[in-house]
């Protein structure tokens, strides 16, 4: 009896997911103890993360968190992350418009996602709304000298369905503050930099 088009689809991308999960960890890990001193994780804190995947990199920098909320636009990443890390709460969405009211989270987090934003501009507005008074934002991104190839770009359409809208921290920088974000500082890290602010 064939299996339905739906099962042999998981069967085959759920072990690719998996792989991309662990590169995705392998590659951020020397960046991880940095994003988990910005995020500094308390029992009270209630973490959105934007575009985390399944969740691997974010279960090392949010563990002690409240609750962590994953923002997920690939159904696929979502039933993967789900079945991965039960404890996380995950959504299906975009960052240019977040399906949560105003003032739900003490901090929101991408990690090597923002550059895959739309719409950099609404998504930073979705950030400050849905952050509470003296909430915090941080982004770890990645330099366009860097990725300033041809190839980085295709690969990273072709993985994500977007093409990479890439800053520099300076610029990163501008954009937060213009978006009322306060006391926005940025420091390098090792395979990208990091950019955090507070409202």
């Amino acid at each position: 009896m064939p299996f339905p088009q739906s099962s042999l689809e998981k069967m085959h991308l759920a072990p690719w997911l998996r792989i991309q999960e662990t590169l995705s960890v392998r590659k951020r890990s020397r960046d991880l103890p940095t994003l988990r001193k910005l995020v500094s994780p308390h029992p009270h804190t209630r973490l959105l993360d934007l575009g985390g995947g399944a969740g691997s990199a974010t279960a090392r920098f949010a563990s002690g968190c409240r609750k962590v909320v994953m923002l997920e636009p690939n159904r696929r990443k979502i039933r993967l992350g789900r079945s991965l890390h039960p404890g996380f709460h995950f959504v299906e969405g975009q960052a240019e418009a977040l399906p949560f009211v105003e003032e739900s989270f003490d901090v929101v987090v991408g990690v090597v996602s923002f550059h895959h934003v739309s719409d950099p501009a609404a998504a930073l507005r979705e950030a400050h709304r849905v952050l509470r008074r003296s909430g915090r934002i941080v982004l770890h991104e990645l330099y366009p000298v860097h990725h300033a190839s041809v190839a980085p770009r295709l690969l990273g359409t072709w993985f994500h369905g977007s093409k990479p809208q890439l800053f520099t921290p300076g610029e990163l920088k501008v954009r937060l503050e213009s978006h009322g974000f306060r006391e926005v500082s940025t420091m390098d890290g090792v395979r990208g930099y990091f950019v955090w602010g507070i409202l």
